[in-house]
């Protein structure tokens, strides 16, 4: 069983106290997955957002090319880490796969529970979000500078 204690230091939870903490947690239902197992499909309807309590997953998409489509990994993420936060966000199908590396540990955070809570508890909702766009800033700044490197390996002349 995964304790409260567990996660106060988590970035998602930045800045949240034990009561804003728990009202959170108790949106939340643990999973588990066992290793290569596909958390979520490409295209799947769900916006429930998911937080990495133990294990390491492999974020994937398709990807068109000349010979064919070929799936391609786009990032790894471990424990602490959340994944589901476009379609949480947007309410659209979901825009990659999430593949279990390990044998995995997750909170599966309800959308419908969560958004509840944020209309009764804006203080809570204020800061979950802040951490969300934290986080996603954070991401979209790493895969910059990942798209960079690829770029120059590509093309080494500092010119292009």
């Amino acid at each position: 069983m995964i304790t409260r204690e567990d996660f106060s230091s988590l970035d998602i939870f930045n800045g949240f106290n034990d009561d804003e903490l728990s009202r959170v947690l108790r949106c939340a239902q643990e999973l588990e997955f066992k290793s290569k197992e596909i958390i979520i499909e490409e295209s799947s309807i769900s916006y429930d957002l998911y937080l990495i309590c133990k294990g390491r997953v492999s974020i994937e998409l398709d990807v068109m090319l000349p010979q064919g489509v070929q799936r391609e990994q786009m990032v790894i993420l471990r424990a602490g880490d959340i994944f589901g936060e476009i379609g949480f966000l947007e309410k659209k199908r979901r825009s990659a796969y999430v593949i279990a590396i390990d044998d995995i540990r997750a909170l599966k955070l309800d959308e419908k529970q969560l958004k509840d809570l944020f209309g009764k508890q804006y203080d809570i909702g204020y800061l979950f979000m802040r951490n969300l766009a934290v986080i996603s800033a954070q991401r979209l700044i790493k895969t910059n500078f990942r798209w960079r490197n690829d770029i120059r390996m590509i093309h080494p002349c500092q010119k292009c």
